[in-house]
């Protein structure tokens, strides 16, 4: 009978060992360990599922164990969200005037909008459409990559804050997450936010650009604690079937 108990408690052991395999970030999918994708995020161990971030909080890698607002390519882009729907900017051509909350309105162009939103969070970038649109892979900075409109056909591709060109490359714009993109367009348009019926875009596109700035860059997730989880679970196996076979 104690020899029963033993067992059965050497096996507990093994047990909970084997299940509690998966870590902060990532959530169970059948026997396996799957991180968390970018702006989802699991704050336990073997999450059944990964959670949304509140709102005006993200998780921007894949295996994020919380949320934050540290991220400043993502503030920027906040930036110029918040100076678009309150107080408001005007569109000109070469204004150089970015709103001052919570109630004064700024005048800005299309890289105007880019530029000073990145500039609000410490970044310098060149003022001009060129700089971000027509310089190709050598922009300090930004990287081309390989999304494109309509972005509801690859929104996994996308990251907030990457800068989207249209127009032959005369045209900038954010991305601000969820299919939504923010501009200062035109003087007829004004400076507004869109969704994924920009239609005009999609005829026009050029290319997108990612920030990888130092201060856009997010700790990637430590998978040391699953190594390290996993070498537990092997001991433990060990030690059983070398007590059981001792007995």
């Amino acid at each position: 009978m104690i020899k029963f108990l033993f067992v059965l408690i050497l096996f507990s052991c093994l047990f909970t060992q084997i299940r509690a395999t998966c870590q902060q970030g990532t959530y169970i999918e059948g026997s396996t360990c799957v991180n968390c994708s970018a702006e989802l995020y699991s704050n336990t161990l073997d999450a059944t599922e990964c959670k949304t971030c509140e709102e005006g909080l993200y998780a921007d890698h894949q295996g994020s164990t919380s949320c934050s607002e540290t991220n400043a390519c993502h503030a920027a882009v906040n930036t110029a969200y918040d100076w678009i729907t309150s107080p408001g900017v005007e569109y000109d051509y070469g204004g150089n005037s970015p709103p001052t909350l919570p109630s004064t309105k700024g005048k800005l162009d299309c890289s105007g909008l880019v530029y000073h939103s990145f500039k609000a969070q410490g970044i310098d970038t060149f003022r001009t459409t060129e700089y971000f649109c027509r310089s190709g892979d050598n922009i300090t900075g930004f990287v081309e990559v390989g999304c494109k409109l309509p972005a509801s056909d690859n929104l996994d591709c996308w990251q907030k804050g990457d800068v989207v060109c249209v127009n032959d490359g005369n045209h900038v714009a954010f991305y601000w997450g969820d299919g939504l993109f923010a501009e200062c367009a035109s003087q007829s348009t004004g400076c507004v936010i869109r969704d994924l019926s920009w239609t005009s875009a999609i005829e026009s596109w050029y290319g997108t650009k990612r920030p990888i700035f130092a201060e856009c860059q997010t700790e990637e997730p430590d998978d040391s604690a699953v190594s390290s989880n996993w070498r537990l679970q092997a001991y433990f196996f060990v030690l059983t079937f070398t007590i059981l076979f001792a007995m």
